[in-house]
């Protein structure tokens, strides 16, 4: 009995958290130089003002030789997925404070890049908290040898947050929808379990805020089950 009331005050809550993102619902940048439009409506996402169900395929490009890249999203592609989601692990990149690896099999500008010629759309996983398989789920290790409370609006870890993004956004510059290129989405941390919901709802709406007063934000799609929060966005604000 307990655990279907608690299911029950879950599954209202939730829908709480539905009803408010709607509410507050706004639309940004849709239209690419080209003319071409991404656009969401209630019952699903339009291109060029046109129903579709689009396909994601996931690969890490981190976790692929640089030299291999082209072959596997051919091959995804051949598949008959369109859109490309990648994780940015913030470990993968900035092992030692402040000192960022770009280089290699860790260039995202270069991944998104080739996306971009072989006509396939980006959706960036960009954490911080990625999870996916990896040490501390993404975060550097210096970051967890830290006092900071991980994963909740402490100020100081959205400070170093704050600086990770900033450092994503230089790579993928001139690489978003509304610049031509293929970058339509962003998802802003991952999996988050009922019991950090508090903490969840504290630190996404932080980091939503950082781009509210200055970026452009598309449509918020997200899974509330797990309370991810996948975003269509213009980093405009960390230029």
């Amino acid at each position: 009995m307990n655990k279907i009331i608690s299911f029950i005050i879950s599954c209202m809550f939730y829908s709480c958290l539905l009803a408010q993102s709607h509410a507050s619902y706004k639309m940004g940048t849709s239209l690419s130089p080209s003319g071409e439009t991404w656009t969401v409506d209630s019952l699903s996402l339009l291109f060029n003002g046109k129903r579709i169900i689009p396909v994601m395929g996931e690969i890490h490009y981190t976790r692929v030789p640089e030299t291999q890249w082209r072959s596997e999203l051919l091959k995804m592609k051949a598949g008959g997925i369109n859109i490309i989601a990648t994780y940015v692990f913030w470990i993968h990149h900035e092992e030692i404070k402040g000192q960022y690896d770009w280089k290699g099999n860790h260039s995202l500008r270069k991944f998104v890049e080739l996306c971009k010629e072989l006509n396939l759309s980006v959706a960036l996983r960009v954490g911080p908290f990625c999870h996916g398989e990896v040490r501390n789920g993404g975060f550097p290790d210096w970051i967890t040898r830290e006092n900071y409370k991980i994963r909740t609006n402490d100020k100081n870890y959205l400070n170093e947050v704050r600086s990770w993004y900033g450092a994503i956004f230089n790579q993928v510059k001139g690489l978003q929808w509304k610049d031509g290129g293929p970058v339509i989405c962003m998802q802003i941390e991952n999996e988050y379990g009922i019991s950090f919901t508090m903490h969840c709802i504290a630190q996404t709406r932080y980091l939503k805020s950082y781009r509210k007063n200055q970026a452009s934000c598309r449509p918020t799609l997200s899974n509330q089950r797990r309370a991810n929060v996948c975003l269509f966005v213009d980093f405009t604000y960390f230029s």
